[in-house]
């Protein structure tokens, strides 16, 4: 019985100097594994809510084009749209739109309009590594048609 009592009271000693390193080394290891799974998570996540925002931008644009009184009146709904939906969605890449109709004038009767809405969002927390070709920023585009009604909105 002394003899066991000794062994294992040896086989402690041994392993007072590794006392809490398991810890230590679990947190080393889960900040190398979580910080890039959150820098992923964040990036993923500004995407979708760029992607979600020109969406919207793209579908209440183009209605608001198609029902209003000029191209000049349709523009300036479409920038209101922009800046509304950009401080809801909290975008702060800058979004441009473009036009395009089937008919000229654009407000003819009948005709197509479709509008095109772009943001490039920047890759956020993407450290740049060498030989690894990523772009600064992603590309997002959505686009939207609607057909001028036939008869006039009052």
């Amino acid at each position: 019985m002394t003899q066991r009592r000794a062994r294992l009271n040896r086989f402690c000693a041994m392993n007072t100097s590794q006392r809490g390193s398991a810890s230590i080394e679990f947190v080393i290891v889960a900040v190398a594994v979580f910080l890039p799974l959150l820098a992923l998570a964040v990036t993923v996540s500004s995407i979708q809510t760029s992607q979600f925002a020109v969406a919207v931008v793209a579908r209440q644009g183009v209605r608001a084009f198609a029902l209003s009184p000029s191209e000049m009146v349709g523009q300036r709904r479409i920038a209101a749209i922009n800046q509304l939906v950009r401080d809801d969605f909290g975008v702060d890449s800058q979004v441009s739109w473009s036009v395009n109709c089937s008919t000229r004038p654009c407000h003819s009767r009948g005709g197509l309009v479709r509008v095109t809405v772009s943001t490039a969002v920047p890759i956020a927390m993407i450290p740049v590594l060498p030989r690894l070709n990523l772009p600064p920023s992603v590309r997002i585009s959505s686009t939207a048609n609607h057909v001028v009604p036939l008869v006039p909105i009052p």
